[in-house]
């Protein structure tokens, strides 16, 4: 999948262990998701969450994504392809930092995002 056309309003690219301080300061402008969602946001789990897998899965088909407006991390998107059925995208987490929230930014890429995922063939979206 070109994670490139998942929306054309920001730069999107691969996140990597040397985003954990990005994606952490993200997380925490969100208090009330972890109130809701436990546990607190730390480094360990967010290193996890870029590579566990559900069994039957390889690392190809895990997406840990974030997009960018310029340097500054707007959202991160974390995805498995073709799970739990060869026609369906897992969301496992979509999350909007608090400074870009309450303007329409995440309905903007979720929107674009799922156009993208029905041209590469998928019927679905699951969270």
């Amino acid at each position: 999948m070109d994670i490139n056309q998942l929306t054309k309003l920001y730069k999107v690219r691969q996140l990597h262990q040397m985003d954990g301080l990005s994606i952490l300061e993200l997380q925490k402008s969100n208090p009330l998701y972890f109130d809701y969602c436990p546990p607190e946001p730390n480094i360990q789990n967010i290193l996890n969450d870029m590579t566990s897998l559900p069994p039957g899965k390889d690392i190809e088909d895990l997406y840990y994504v974030g997009f960018f407006e310029e340097e500054n991390l707007v959202a991160i998107l974390h995805f498995i392809i073709s799970f739990p059925d060869k026609d369906t995208i897992y969301i496992g987490l979509f999350m909007v930092d608090r400074n870009y929230s309450g303007r329409g930014v995440g309905s903007k890429i979720i929107n674009d995002t799922l156009v993208c995922f029905r041209r590469e063939g998928f019927l679905k979206a699951r969270l």
